[in-house]
């Protein structure tokens, strides 16, 4: 299983664009009191085959590109990206196609009726459709990381040796776009070391994870027989 999930995130984290290869870049629909103001391509949702090619037909429309800023920021002027609601569904969604712990629903949106589009990282880590993992020893492959009081989701890829590597899409931290980062588990005070870092050098975990107004790391259901 470990290598497959690798296999699918490369097409995340290594896109080849061009002459360069990068790590897709975020995008978000701006929202302005609960309405869509500004779109971006397939709603910050799309899929990795499909914003590769439109990313590259842009590149392509620019001339021979090879440097990744560069990349990112025609990304961010043609609104090309995944938002991080986006890209955890997705990333669920294989793991339900791959039957990951025997899970019985045949496609993620039997537990999130409401699809892709309409599901952002507060549904997706609240609800009758998850646990709390209290005992973060026991956080593993799949697991929901609620962070900033349900305004942004990461997914853990794996914990060993009490280090979790997790996977989000995300615009605060020092690397834009999809990226992994590390969290160190104190296990003799049950407590999370966070090893990213904001893009003004602060410790992520520090200034967006606060479990006292609800953020911590939960399971879907369905990924716990």
């Amino acid at each position: 299983m470990e290598n497959i999930i690798e296999k699918y995130l490369d097409n995340w984290l290594k896109m080849k664009i061009g002459q360069a290869t990068i790590n897709c870049p975020y995008f978000a629909n701006k929202i302005r009191n609960g309405k869509v103001v500004l779109s971006g391509f397939m709603g910050g949702k799309g899929d990795y085959g499909d914003i590769k090619q439109e990313l590259s037909r842009v590149v392509y429309a620019n001339g021979p590109i090879k440097d990744k800023q560069e990349i990112f920021k025609l990304a961010r002027k043609n609104r090309i990206g995944i938002d991080c609601s986006g890209f955890v569904y997705r990333f669920l969604a294989e793991l339900v196609r791959l039957k990951y712990q025997n899970c019985e629903v045949l496609s993620l949106e039997q537990v999130f009726p409401d699809g892709i589009y309409r599901t952002n990282a507060d549904k997706l880590t609240l609800g009758t459709h998850v646990i709390k993992i209290n005992l973060f020893l026991q956080v593993r492959l799949g697991d929901l990381i609620r962070i900033n009081n349900g305004r942004h989701v990461a997914v853990v890829v794996k914990n060993n040796n009490n280090m979790i590597t997790y996977i989000h899409s995300s615009k605060m931290t020092k690397e834009s776009g999809v990226h992994t980062g590390i969290i160190m588990v104190d296990d003799f005070n049950n407590n999370l070391k966070w090893r990213e870092t904001t893009k003004n050098d602060i410790n992520f975990g520090v200034k967006y994870f606060h479990p006292q107004n609800g953020d911590g790391i939960f399971r879907l259901k369905i990924f716990n027989p």
